[in-house]
């Protein structure tokens, strides 16, 4: 059985994606950083790409649930910012 966190670092990466877009993110073995914006959608492809082709193991399942997990930080993440916002609104009166 495989078992670990790598999920909730996906999450993380979903939370990422959504709070701090315009960010970049310095990759080992590369010079120049990397937008989030370019290499979040970037890590669900190739994650979901190879979920495709280990489909009968256990590889593809772990690769599976780390797209899962960043689509759910992302969705957790832009759901608490609507919330956020939407508070901000009701004690400010301002839009």
């Amino acid at each position: 059985p495989l078992v670990g966190a790598s999920a909730s670092i996906a999450g993380l990466l979903g939370v990422y994606l959504v709070g701090c877009r315009d960010a970049h993110i310095r990759l080992l073995g590369f010079k120049s950083p990397v937008s989030a914006r370019y290499f979040v959608p970037l890590f669900l492809l190739a994650q979901g790409l190879l979920a495709y082709l280990y489909v009968p193991s256990a590889l593809g399942i772990a690769f599976g649930v780390h797209v899962i997990g960043c689509l759910v930080g992302a969705f957790v993440s832009m759901s608490y910012t609507i919330n956020q916002t939407s508070e901000d609104t009701e004690i400010t009166g301002r839009t």
